[in-house]
């Protein structure tokens, strides 16, 4: 008896692995990382980065050959063992942008080990935290094993990605939702709105140490690097406003002269350029259309300043 029910606990098993595979929830993830199966050689132009980064640039209608190493979410841990796995793909001279939306120096580590797992499909073992070739096997194979939780989407499914779509929110009050959302998500995560602003956090410290490495590996790798503060929507600047984040605590008193003396920066938050809402896909992502002009404004910006 025992041993048949082990039997249908397998199959089950099985059958909800199979059905998970064909959501929208599995899809979307996997297609992010597809992308690294097919990295360019010579890359002139590149990016890293988190999810602003993911969607502010495409490389399609580009003259250079380029590539964006962002992945939705991504720390600068990852960020510099990206790098250094496709550093050979990367030409000398390549513009290397690293991505500085507003709470990156509080995400050292992530909170759970399960966000590490996206990085079993394509990073080399030595630039996974915590690698467990068990937990490959399973995630590759049964991920419902490690992450039996993510059932419920063979039930209920997400939307598929809209993550090359032109669409905008249309209303206002769509917008400012989530807006909103995404300020108490990072106050959730990061205690944004409880943080002594005369001290600076401790996570900083390990971040900013990191954000050096990479400047300073891209430099003797003979890339150039540059630094970049992605702008988002009209709508995110007045939610920001209104629950008064202190952004020149959160990013610009820790990029030092130091700092930018060996990578510039290309600050667009402010920019007006790309406060318009329908741009965007949400409250701070760049839809389809927003994407590709602020590409373009990218390259030519670094071009004029760089050469």
């Amino acid at each position: 008896m025992i041993f048949l029910i082990i039997i249908l606990l397998i199959f089950i098993e099985e059958l909800l692995d199979s059905r998970y595979k064909r959501t929208n929830a599995y899809q979307n993830e996997k297609k992010e990382t597809e992308k690294f199966n097919d990295v360019p050689q010579n890359i002139m132009f590149c990016n890293l980065g988190s999810s602003h980064a993911r969607y502010a640039l495409t490389y399609v209608n580009s003259e250079k050959i380029g590539f964006n190493f962002a992945l939705p979410p991504q720390n600068l841990r990852y960020d510099f063992n990206i790098l250094k796995m496709y550093h050979k793909n990367i030409n000398k001279g390549c513009i290397v942008a690293i991505f500085l939306p507003i709470c990156i120096f509080f995400l050292n580590r992530y909170q759970h080990i399960q966000t590490n797992y996206k990085y079993y499909n394509f990073l080399d073992k030595k630039y996974i935290e915590g690698y467990n070739w068990i937990t490959k096997i399973l995630y590759l194979n049964r991920p419902l094993f490690l992450m039996p939780w993510k059932v419920k989407y063979v039930i209920s499914d997400v939307s598929p990605s809209i993550a090359d779509s032109s669409e905008h929110n249309e209303t206002i009050s769509n917008r400012q939702k989530q807006a909103r959302e995404r300020i108490l998500e990072w106050n959730a995560e990061f205690g944004l709105l409880n943080r002594d602003t005369d001290q600076i956090p401790s996570e900083f410290k390990e971040t900013i140490k990191i954000l050096n490495e990479i400047i300073d590996y891209c430099i003797e790798k003979r890339f150039r690097p540059v630094l970049v503060i992605p702008p988002v929507s009209a709508t995110m600047h007045e939610e920001i406003r209104k629950y008064n984040l202190n952004l020149k605590w959160m990013v610009y008193n820790q990029l030092t002269k130091d700092v930018l003396d060996k990578a510039p920066l290309f600050d667009y938050f402010l920019t007006q350029e790309f406060d318009d809402d329908s741009y965007y896909i949400n409250a701070d992502f760049l839809n389809k259309e927003g994407r590709n002009r602020f590409t373009e404004k990218l390259i030519n910006d670094v071009a004029d300043t760089l050469y």
